[in-house]
């Protein structure tokens, strides 16, 4: 299932500040690039719960992450934060994250749920 990214206003509204400030006859070898740079982190991600594992893809990205080396997955402010393998870790915004959070349950068995959060299981 394919899950959207939360639309973030404050990015969109900084891309919208500085392109008023590139239409306002400001200084366009600054604004251009910022502008360019803001809209490419406000391009939406998508999150795909496959049969391969956990697909977040972005603007110029695609990152697979395997349910097996999946260690953590718990709210954090008002994302999501996924540990996976030794030392890594990355923040989601899902749009619907208690729907997220039960799909990615259902496909990580090593995982229990403890509070709101998937904790990493010692049998």
């Amino acid at each position: 299932m394919t899950y959207d990214c939360k639309f973030d206003w404050c990015l969109a509204a900084a891309a919208a500040l500085v392109l008023a400030t590139l239409l306002l006859g400001g200084n366009y070898w600054i604004a251009a690039p910022v502008l360019i740079i803001l809209v490419i982190g406000t391009y939406p991600q998508t999150y795909q719960i496959s049969a391969e594992g956990l697909v977040v893809r972005g603007f110029l990205s695609r990152l697979v992450i395997p349910y097996r080396v999946i260690t953590y997955v718990g709210p954090s402010q008002r994302r999501v934060k996924i540990r996976y393998g030794l030392s890594s870790e990355i923040l989601i915004a899902p749009a619907r994250r208690e729907l997220f959070l039960a799909d990615l349950a259902s496909r990580t068995p090593h995982l229990t749920r403890r509070g709101p959060s998937l904790v990493l299981s010692f049998a």
